[in-house]
C-alpha cells in the first residue's frame, strides 16, 4: 500500500482541491505523525506550485459576493451617517473620491476601497494592501469596475 506522501502527491497532482482544503489536510497529517517534516515541506510546495485558478474560484467567487454585500452595506450606512455624501472632500457627483495617483504616503486605496476614474466606478479587489496602480489600465487583478 502507498505510503501518506504518495498519497497525498497524487491529490495534489489531481489539482482538484483548494489550496486552502490541501493546506489544511497536509497539516493534519502531519500533526498526526502519517508525514514527515520533509514530506510536508514538499507537499507544501506542490501544492504552490501547482495551484489552479479552477480549483480557488468557486471559493473565489464566494468571497467575493460576500464581501460585495458587506462593503455595500457599510456604504450605505456610511451614505446615511454622512448625509449622502461618501469619501469626504474630494468626491465626485458619484459620491466616491476621484482617483489620484498615489503620493508614496497616503493609505488611500485599502481593499475595497472604490473610486471614480475615467467616467468609471472601480473597487480595489487586492487583498489586504495598498493599491498603488491606476484603475482601468492594469489587469482586473488590481481594480474591477464597480457597479454600484
Amino acid at each position: 500500500m502507498a505510503n501518506m506522501f504518495e498519497l497525498m502527491k497524487s491529490v495534489v497532482l489531481a489539482k482538484k482541491q483548494s489550496v486552502e482544503e490541501l493546506t489544511k489536510r497536509i497539516d493534519a497529517f502531519w500533526a498526526q505523525g502519517r508525514l514527515t517534516d520533509g514530506e510536508k515541506a514538499e507537499l507544501d510546495r506542490m501544492v504552490f506550485e501547482n495551484q489552479t485558478v479552477d480549483a480557488e474560484k468557486g471559493e473565489l467567487d464566494a468571497l467575493y459576493r460576500t464581501l460585495v454585500e458587506k462593503y455595500n452595506a457599510l456604504e450605505a450606512r456610511v451614505l446615511a451617517l454622512e448625509g449622502g455624501v461618501s469619501g469626504g472632500e474630494g468626491g465626485t457627483e458619484s459620491g466616491y473620491p476621484a482617483w489620484e495617483p498615489w503620493d508614496g504616503v497616503s493609505l488611500n486605496y485599502q481593499p475595497g476601497a472604490i473610486v471614480e476614474h475615467r467616467g468609471k466606478l472601480w473597487i480595489n479587489v487586492l487583498e489586504s494592501m495598498q493599491n498603488v496602480w491606476e484603475p482601468g489600465v492594469v489587469d482586473e487583478r488590481y481594480w474591477t469596475e464597480y457597479i454600484a
